[in-house]
C-alpha cells in the first residue's frame, strides 16, 4: 500500500488514505468511466437525490477518485464547494471495500481531527459505500453526509445503500459503455476502412459509410443480407476460414460489386459472444491502390522501360521454370548489328526510337506463344516452347526478314540487319544460364560469319570458345614473358625501286605452338578487347625501332577497328611519338575500310585527330568493301593500298587489271598516292609499274623479316633497280 493526500478542498490535503498495489489499473478503468460526463447525468442525479431523501440527510454525493485527487461525480442539497470538503471521508468506505457508518464523527478516532470535521461544515455523521466496477476494482463511493449524529440507521439501511451503490455503479458502467459505443460508431464511420458485423445466420447488422464506398451498396441495401454474398467466389466456408483459421490475419479476396465487376480487398474478422448472441465483425480494406502498385513494381522489375519488353530478369525466370517443367523449345539470342553506328551518327533518341520500333515489329510479327525480352542495349532474346531445330531456323528466317525492312525513324528511312544464335532446351542446357551462353556462343559465330545471319549451337562452338579464352589467357602471359615481337616487309618506290619504310606485322613466338598466325591471335584480341594493350605495344616498340632507321625511312602500322572503339587511341599515338622521339610525318597508320564503316562520325573525328598530329593514314585493302568512295571525299587519305587480291589475278584476269587502272587512275586524279601489296611475280609488278602504281610491297622485294635482319636490305635497292630494268 501506499500513502497519498486526499484534497478536502481544492487546495489543501483534508487527511491520508492508503492507495492500493493496483492504482494504475484502478486508475484506468476509472478513466474509462468518463467521470466528468457522469456529474451531468440524469439517472446519476435522481439516484442521489433519491438516497438523500430515504436517509433523511442533507448531503449525498459520488465521488470517483484517481491518483491523489477526488473527483466530484454528483451531489444533492449543498454546493460544490461544501461538498469537496468532505472528499477525504469518502476515501475509507473505498479502502474498507464495504459499508462504512460513522455515526458520530467527534468521537471517532478516525476523523475527528479531520478539518470538516473540527471546522466548517462540522460534518458529524458519514455512512458510504464503495462503487466497485466489473472488474473488481475500487473507483469511488456512494456516500451521505449530515451535521448531526445519527444513531437510527439499521443495518437494512446499511444494505440498502450498498444496493443504491451498486444500481449507480450500474448506471456509469452504462455510460462507460454508451460512451464507448458512440466513440467506436464515430471511430467506425470515420475509418477508411470497412466495418461490418453480422449476426449468428451471417446477416449484415451495421455497415459503416466506408463500407458502402467499398463494395458500392448503400447500408440499407446491404443491411439484413448475407456477406457472403458480396464476396466473390463466397462462401460460408471462406468467411469461416478467415475467422478461426486467420484470427487477426487478414485474407485477399474480391468484393462482387453491383455492376458485376470486382474489387480486390483485405479482409480480417473477429467473433464474440454478448447476451447470449454471436456476433462477427470484419474489416475490409479497399486493396485496388495498393494492388495496383504492386502490379506496377512488379511490371517495371520485370520489363524493360524503353521497349515494355520482358527484361532479362523475367527472361531468365521463365526459361528456367520453362525448363524444370520438361519445356521442349528454342531460345534466340538477337543482336542488332552497327547499332551503335546509329547511336553515334543520328543520337540517342533515333536509337531508342529505333529499339522501339523493332521490338513493336517483333512482337506484331512473331507467334503469339513466344516470349520476346530485350537483355540490354541491343540485345535481344526469343523464347519459343514446343519448338523444334528446323522451326527455330525458320523463326530465325522470319526475324531476319522483319528486321531488314526499312523503318522510318524521325522523317528518315533506316534499314539494318540483325544476327541471332539459337539454342535448344533441354538438349543444349540444363539451366537458364547454360542455356542463354550456348545461344550467345552461336550469336558470336553468325556474327563472325557475317552480319545479318543466324547460328545454331553445337558442342564444337563450345570447344572453339574455350580454345579462344585459353588463347585470349595466354596472350597476357605472352605479352609479360616478350614472346611478342614486330617484323617487318619493306615497300618501295615503283618507278625508282628505292626504299621508302617498312610495314610492322606482329608476331607471337609461342614456346610450345612455335610461331603462332596473327589470323589466330588478332581476332581473339580483338573479340576480348585486349587488342587495345597489344595494339599500343605495336605502336610503341615500332616508334622506337624506327627511330634508329635511315631518317628517309617511314613505319607503317596496322590499326585495328576495335581500338577506335576507346578515346585513348590518339593519346596512344601522341604517346608513342613522343616517348621515341620519332617524327610524325615518318609514323603511317593503316586502318581497313570496317572503320568507317563502324561508328563513322566518332571514327572520322578520330581520324582527322590523327591527321592533325602529322602522321600519314592510309586505307588498307581498298576495293573489298562497297562504300570506299564515298569516304574518299569526307577524309583526305595520304595513301590507297590496293588488296592483294586484284594483285593476284593481274595477268589472269582482265577485270582484276581494269580495277588496279581504276584505283591508280583515282588516286592520281585525288592526289593520294597508291601501293600495290602482294606483289610475287615479274608479270604483276610490270603490270603495276605500266599503271603508274606509286608504290609497291611483297615477296618478291622482300619478305617480312626480324628487325636484327633488316641490315642487309641496305643493298636491295641496287638489285630491285637491275630487275625493273631488266623487266623494262
Amino acid at each position: 500500500m501506499r500513502s497519498a493526500p486526499a484534497a478536502g478542498s481544492k487546495d489543501m490535503p483534508a487527511s491520508t488514505y492508503q492507495i492500493p498495489d493496483d492504482e494504475t489499473l484502478r486508475i484506468q478503468t476509472l478513466r474509462s468511466f468518463a467521470s466528468l460526463s457522469a456529474r451531468h447525468d440524469e439517472i446519476v442525479q435522481k439516484s442521489v437525490d433519491l438516497v438523500a431523501r430515504q436517509f433523511g440527510a442533507p448531503i449525498a454525493i459520488v465521488t470517483l477518485f484517481e491518483n491523489d485527487t477526488q473527483c466530484f461525480a454528483s451531489s444533492s442539497l449543498f454546493d460544490d464547494e461544501t461538498v469537496e470538503s468532505v472528499f477525504g471521508l469518502c476515501s475509507r468506505a473505498v479502502l474498507d471495500r464495504q459499508v462504512l457508518f460513522v455515526e458520530d464523527a467527534c468521537n471517532d478516532a478516525r476523523f475527528c481531527e479531520d478539518p470538516c470535521v473540527t471546522g466548517e461544515p462540522a460534518i458529524r455523521f458519514y455512512a458510504g459505500a464503495p462503487l466497485i466496477g466489473a472488474n473488481d476494482v475500487e473507483v469511488g463511493a456512494l456516500s451521505i453526509v449530515d451535521t448531526k449524529p445519527r444513531f437510527d440507521l439499521s443495518e437494512t439501511s446499511r444494505e440498502i445503500l450498498g444496493e443504491m451503490a451498486s444500481l449507480v455503479m450500474l448506471r456509469i458502467e452504462d455510460q462507460r459503455l454508451e460512451s464507448m459505443k458512440r466513440g467506436a460508431m464515430e471511430l467506425a464511420s470515420a475509418t477508411p476502412d470497412g466495418v461490418i458485423v453480422t449476426n449468428v445466420t451471417g446477416g449484415i447488422d451495421f455497415w459503416n459509410p466506408a463500407a458502402e464506398r467499398i463494395f458500392e451498396r448503400k447500408r440499407g441495401e446491404a443491411q439484413g443480407q448475407n456477406f457472403a454474398e458480396f464476396i466473390v467466389d463466397g462462401s460460408a466456408s471462406l468467411l469461416e476460414d478467415c475467422i478461426v483459421e486467420r484470427s487477426g490475419d487478414s485474407m485477399e479476396c474480391e468484393a462482387r460489386l453491383p455492376n458485376g465487376q470486382a474489387r480486390p480487398i483485405e479482409v480480417s474478422a473477429t467473433r464474440w459472444e454478448h447476451s447470449g448472441n454471436v456476433f462477427t465483425g470484419f474489416i475490409v480494406r479497399d486493396a485496388s491502390q495498393r494492388k495496383a502498385a504492386a502490379e506496377r513494381i512488379w511490371h517495371m522489375a520485370h520489363h524493360d522501360a524503353l521497349t515494355g519488353l520482358a527484361n532479362r530478369t523475367f527472361f531468365n525466370t521463365r526459361v528456367q521454370n520453362h525448363i524444370e517443367h520438361g519445356g521442349s523449345g528454342a531460345v534466340l539470342y538477337v543482336d542488332m548489328d552497327d547499332f551503335k553506328v546509329i547511336n553515334d551518327t543520328l543520337g540517342h533518341h533515333a536509337g531508342d526510337e529505333l529499339l522501339r520500333a523493332f521490338a513493336e515489329r517483333l512482337s506484331l510479327g512473331l507467334p503469339p506463344e513466344t516470349l520476346l525480352a530485350r537483355l540490354g542495349g541491343d540485345e535481344f532474346a526469343i523464347l519459343v516452347d514446343r519448338t523444334t531445330p528446323d522451326a527455330a531456323r525458320a523463326l530465325a528466317t522470319t526475324l531476319l526478314d522483319l528486321a531488314g525492312r526499312p523503318f522510318e525513324i524521325d522523317g528518315k528511312t533506316l534499314s539494318m540487319s540483325v544476327s541471332a544464335g539459337i539454342a535448344m532446351t533441354p538438349e543444349h542446357g540444363e539451366t537458364s544460364a547454360q542455356i542463354l551462353h550456348c545461344a550467345d556462343i552461336a550469336l558470336y559465330e553468325a556474327k563472325r560469319a557475317g552480319r545479318g545471319s543466324y547460328h545454331v549451337y553445337d558442342l564444337a562452338l563450345d570447344e572453339r570458345t574455350r580454345d579462344r579464352h585459353a588463347l585470349g589467357h595466354a596472350m597476357r602471359e605472352a605479352l609479360q614473358n616478350d614472346e611478342f615481337e614486330l617484323y617487318y616487309q619493306p615497300f618501295y618506290e615503283a618507278e625508282t625501286l628505292t626504299l621508302v619504310g617498312y610495314e610492322a606485322l606482329i608476331r607471337w613466338n609461342h614456346p610450345e605452338r612455335g610461331l603462332v598466325p596473327p589470323g589466330e591471335f588478332i581476332p581473339v584480341a580483338e573479340e576480348t578487347g585486349f587488342i587495345h594493350v597489344l595494339g599500343e605495344w605495336v605502336l610503341k616498340k615500332a616508334c622506337r625501332e624506327a627511330i634508329t632507321w635511315p631518317a628517309g625511312l617511314t613505319v607503317s602500322v596496322n590499326l585495328s577497328p576495335v581500338q577506335f572503339r576507346r578515346k585513348a587511341l590518339n593519346s596512344a599515338v601522341t604517346s608513342a611519338l613522343s616517348q621515341s622521339g620519332l617524327p610524325a610525318h615518318r609514323l603511317e597508320l593503316e586502318i581497313t575500310e570496317t572503320v568507317l564503316l563502324d561508328e563513322t562520325m566518332a571514327n572520322l573525328a578520330t581520324l582527322k585527330q590523327l591527321k592533325s598530329l602529322g602522321v600519314r593514314v592510309s586505307l588498307d585493302d581498298f576495293g573489298v568493301g562497297y562504300s570506299s568512295l564515298s569516304y574518299l571525299r569526307t577524309f583526305p587519305f595520304d595513301k590507297l593500298k590496293i588488296d592483294r587480291s586484284f594483285v593476284n589475278d593481274l595477268g589472269t584476269r582482265d577485270e582484276a587489271l581494269a580495277i588496279v587502272r581504276a584505283v591508280t587512275g583515282m588516286g592520281r586524279s585525288l592526289g593520294i598516292k597508291t601501293t600495290a601489296e602482294g606483289v610475287e611475280t615479274e608479270e604483276q609488278y610490270a603490270c603495276l609499274r605500266e599503271e603508274r602504281c606509286s608504290y609497291i610491297q611483297g615477296y618478291l622485294f622482300g619478305r617480312p623479316q626480324p628487325v636484327q635482319r633488316l641490315a642487309h636490305l641496305k643493298d636491295h635497292d641496287a638489285c630491285g633497280e637491275a630487275r625493273w630494268r631488266s623487266v623494262g
